[in-house]
């Protein structure tokens, strides 16, 4: 299952078209696997802002995916989404969080939650904030 999930970089284009042309090379494809082989221990958080970024294989022990990932390799916190996201929501629900966290200083959780509440006010519909979760944010 982790071989399943990921996330594709510039260049990736061929790999992913099959051609092998990177023998001994990165391919520009990078798996949950090879995530979860890092170490990602100083990662106090990991934002990952696309559509279905907290989805995966369920299996007996839990999801296998990109947050089972970077969870494995070290990472404190993540944020991710549940399902697709309007880009223009998603925009405002991350300029919102990082202003909150690095400009006013807000701890994790309460960066994420005044951005959610943020972002309500121009888009109500649950549909464009509800997605958004914090896993781990070590409220204080």
């Amino acid at each position: 299952p982790m071989y399943r999930s990921g996330f594709l970089l510039a260049g990736a284009a061929p790999a992913w078209a099959g051609i092998s042309n990177y023998v001994g090379l990165e391919d520009g494809v990078v798996t949950a696997k090879e995530i979860s082989l890092m170490n990602l221990a100083d990662a106090d958080l990991v934002v990952l802002s696309a559509c279905q970024t907290a989805t995966g294989d369920v299996l007996k022990d839990g999801v296998y995916g990109l947050q089972r990932a970077f969870k494995n390799a070290g990472a404190k916190s993540i944020i991710m989404s549940l399902w697709q996201v309007d880009d223009e929501a998603t925009y405002l629900m991350m300029s919102c969080f990082y202003k909150n966290r690095f400009e006013l200083g807000m701890s994790k959780y309460d960066a994420f939650t005044a951005a959610l509440r943020q972002i309500r006010t121009k888009f109500p519909e649950s549909s464009h904030w509800k997605s958004f979760i914090l896993l781990d944010p070590e409220i204080r």
